[in-house]
């Protein structure tokens, strides 16, 4: 089972009831934040992870204890998946108690320069796609790219050791298995990834190494 939930940072949110949540270190952690956006994306990152793990898992949040493995990403002694992204104001958390679990959430910022971008990151294939759009079809084209990219990688847990190029999304399908993985001889088929709707100017997508009936 996963579970994904997603929140908007507005005027309306109650950001002292997921701090509330927080451990003393992680409390410690957002106060070295510079800027207020950052600091509550932090807040409520880790404020609804513990509240979504401690739901599944019937036990207090704050007896949690988060490590981080080799590679950076955040864990805990369950057998139990997450993962946190957040970009501007969404946060999305996803949890998953069948295996590993990625998510990735991308406003979607007119100014980038997609094609160069593409060039120097993307597989083949997913050049050769952005390439065939039209002028005004680029940028939302680059983010779902972008997104199920990032999603796998933070899937996977090894970040940025495994190379970008070195692997193929299915930008045609909402839902689909990689489309190629060429990566310590590991089978794409076991990667399936999923657009999801963050909101207007937002792209975003998850990833399991299982596949999900939604």
């Amino acid at each position: 089972m996963i579970n994904l939930q997603m929140v908007t940072m507005d005027s309306s949110l109650d950001l002292h009831s997921f701090r509330n949540l927080l451990s003393e270190e992680e409390i410690h952690k957002a106060a070295k934040f510079k800027f207020d956006i950052h600091r509550n994306q932090f807040i409520v990152g880790r404020g609804l992870a513990r509240q979504l793990i401690s739901d599944q898992l019937d036990i207090d949040p704050l007896l949690l204890i988060f490590q981080l493995d080799p590679f950076g990403k955040p864990y805990i002694d369950h057998e139990i998946h997450f993962n946190i992204s957040h970009s501007q104001n969404k946060v999305i958390v996803a949890i998953s108690d069948d295996g590993l679990i990625g998510v990735d959430v991308e406003y979607m910022r007119p100014e980038v320069e997609f094609l160069k971008i593409a060039e120097s990151h993307f597989a083949k294939e997913e050049q050769s796609f952005l390439n065939s759009l039209n002028a005004t079809d680029v940028k939302d084209g680059f983010y779902k790219i972008w997104t199920k990219k990032e999603a796998f990688i933070k899937a996977h847990g090894m970040g940025l050791q495994i190379p970008l190029g070195c692997f193929d999304v299915n930008v045609a399908s909402k839902y689909s298995m990689l489309n190629r993985l060429d990566f310590q001889e590991e089978d794409y088929r076991s990667w399936w990834i999923k657009e999801l709707d963050a909101g207007k100017g937002y792209q975003a997508a998850v990833c399991t190494n299982f596949q999900v009936h939604y």
